[in-house]
């Protein structure tokens, strides 16, 4: 007796499920794996894009902070240019930055 998943044809030799499935049932199952990995590849893009646009909110942000530490660091460099013009020649248009 033959298992469940092949049958016996005419001429003696054993069919797969797939041979013996007819043609709408064929095309139901390719599609159904195409589907299935078009929606896999959909998924993997979004999650790269989503990835790729967190990345770029954090570069936005590093951005930011380096922009106010170089302003900080010009200042404090004008500072003590200032109070060192000061210091030397006890002139208060040093102080005026």
């Amino acid at each position: 007796m033959s298992g469940p998943s092949s049958v016996t044809g005419g001429n003696g030799e054993r069919r797969s499920w797939w041979e013996r499935s007819g043609l709408a049932v064929r095309i139901a199952v390719s599609a159904v794996v195409v589907g299935a990995g078009l929606a896999l590849v959909f998924a993997v893009l979004f999650l790269a894009i989503t990835g790729l646009r967190h990345r770029s909110l954090q570069a936005r942000h590093s951005q930011q902070v380096i922009a106010t530490a170089n302003r900080l660091q010009t200042l404090v460099i004008e500072l003590e240019t200032g109070i060192r013009g000061f210091a030397i020649t006890r002139d208060e248009n040093f102080l005026a930055p």
